[in-house]
């Protein structure tokens, strides 16, 4: 390829420039023939992404004089207009994939049709309350602490519907773009250097791969994380203030994150007095979370972390100081749950890690700020919670606003030669994951709505034919666009089944006992409503 391109360019640096650009746009096709084609296992296709990438990571080395050369020509005239760029394409992203799964009925009870719910009795009544998290009417704020629900209740109240959250979300996962511009104006660390990490972001596998499980809290928290650190770095004292209340109000865990924040202003020995603040003020938060928690739950909820942590924990019942004590007692132990999952743990590894690696590891002897990555650790990988090592659940947006200022940093602190090179290893297999991991997890979704039209029209139908006043049973996938009916259960959960109507989802095969009840609607195959 590089004797062609020579030839026909008649210059070797144009051959080369040409032979690295198709050796790329193969190594693109060849993912994608990979992906719909053949279709082959996950475990297949990340193999084959590591060789694609070595591959044209080493036709970039052979040609990266010739390449850098031509991209110091390229000029950024407007870099706030390329970043409006990218959040719109976030933003377009999320949003489509999430509303094209809420019309296909693609998209069920958790976790979803939960919030859905919520946000329709936040409307009505004002309170928090659901009947669908537990299958019984208790208030969300009983399960989490989440008064950041808030922020989004008038938008909800003046436009009343499902998709209405879909969009909140896809703007909240294309935020952290401000944050990030406003960190790397203020390390001066370039226009270039600045867009390579939007657009990292932009592509992270589980920036956009965290929406795919619906709706959740912690898609503000990559946010105000970063605009928390961002008031911090710049002494605004204020926007401090603000920042840290608001974090703290999306979630009771959330102080895990302020806390190894405060740990690590401490440890580098920069803002040592905000470190101490934000250590000593996540331990009282997260107390008075816990006490409201068990105060809504009525005395009946369990510390969270029983069930997400319990591998991490000598008795079952030992809560968050047992896991601190194993943590400190016995590392050797938490590593060797690094391994609990296997393939599925590995994989998740590569896929946070591959694309920002050489920039992550770049802080030289800048030891203090992988403090930053013990959340990754010891939440991410050391938990045998399946969903905390997946980036198709939201688990990772703390983890991603510490990864994208320990970037930041290291660009900051590094020679601008030393960067060139790993920033655009880094691009490329930025862009390689995305259309091995993103694109296909994304693509699936948006296609369900044209290929099943004719279905989709036929369970709006039978929908229409359930009263709004009336209390009903569902299976999971309709609960969302049955969720303006504030006594709404899963058919799934529920221990016995005793409502006005109950809705069966027709293409999936499974029976109910539905003795005591008469079939009203039918559109076989499709959806089918019962009434008591």
């Amino acid at each position: 390829i590089g004797i062609i391109g020579a030839v026909t360019f008649k210059n070797i640096k144009n051959g080369k420039l040409v032979s690295f650009f198709v050796i790329f746009m193969f190594a693109i096709k060849v993912l994608l023939i990979n992906l719909y084609i053949t279709k082959n296992t996950q475990s297949k296709n990340i193999f084959l992404l590591c060789v694609l990438s070595i591959l044209v990571i080493s036709a970039y080395w052979y040609m990266k004089e010739e390449i850098k050369e031509e991209l110091k020509k390229i000029k950024i005239a407007n870099i706030k207009l390329c970043l409006i760029l990218i959040g719109l394409f976030i933003i377009m992203t999320v949003c489509g994939v999430g509303i094209a799964r809420y019309k296909a009925y693609a998209i069920g009870t958790y976790d979803f049709g939960i919030f859905a719910q919520m946000f329709e009795y936040m409307r009505q009544k004002g309170t928090m309350e659901t009947t669908i998290e537990k299958q019984y009417l208790m208030s969300h704020l009983g399960r989490h602490f989440s008064l950041i629900f808030y922020l989004l209740y008038p938008i909800y109240y003046i436009f009343p519907h499902p998709e209405t959250l879909l969009i909140a979300q896809g703007i909240m996962i294309a935020l952290p773009i401000i944050p990030i511009y406003l960190l790397c104006k203020h390390y001066d660390i370039g226009n270039y250097n600045m867009f390579a990490i939007v657009v990292i972001y932009a592509l992270y596998p589980a920036v956009i791969g965290g929406t795919l499980y619906g709706i959740h809290e912690n898609s503000f928290l990559t946010f105000l994380l970063l605009m928390l650190i961002w008031a911090v770095e710049t002494n605004r004292r204020k926007s401090e203030v603000i920042f840290l209340i608001l974090t703290l109000m999306i979630k009771e865990d959330v102080v895990i994150y302020i806390f190894i924040l405060g740990i690590y202003y401490i440890v580098s020995k920069n803002k040592v007095k905000t470190g101490f603040v934000f250590a000593i003020i996540s331990c009282i938060w997260f107390a008075f979370a816990m006490t409201m928690i068990n105060y809504f739950s009525m005395g009946t909820s369990k510390d969270i972390n029983n069930t997400l942590f319990e591998n991490l924990m000598y008795d079952k019942n030992g809560g968050i100081s047992q896991i601190i004590e194993t943590i400190l007692s016995n590392p050797g132990y938490v590593i060797t749950q690094f391994e609990v999952g296997g393939k599925e743990k590995i994989q998740y590894i590569i896929y946070m890690i591959m694309p920002i690696g050489l920039l992550l590891f770049n802080g030289g002897k800048k030891y203090s700020r992988y403090i930053l990555l013990l959340p990754f650790l010891f939440i991410n990988v050391a938990s045998a919670y399946i969903y905390f090592y997946s980036i198709r659940a939201h688990y990772n947006y703390g983890t991603i606003a510490f990864i994208m200022f320990i970037i930041i940093l290291n660009i900051s602190s590094c020679y601008k030669k030393d960067n060139v090179d790993k920033i655009v290893i880094s691009l490329i297999i930025s862009v390689m994951m995305f259309v091995c991991v993103t694109i296909p997890n994304t693509v699936e979704y948006i296609s369900m709505v044209a290929e099943n039209g004719t279905t989709i029209e036929k369970m709006d139908k039978g929908i229409e034919k359930v009263p709004l006043n009336a209390s009903v049973t569902a299976y999971g996938l309709l609960i969302p666009h049955l969720s303006k009916n504030l006594q709404l259960y899963d058919i799934d959960y529920v221990k016995t089944i005793n409502t006005e109507y109950v809705v069966i989802d027709e293409r999936v095969n499974k029976q109910y006992p539905l003795k005591d009840y008469k079939l009203i609607y039918e559109d076989k195959g499709v959806i089918a409503i019962y009434k008591k």
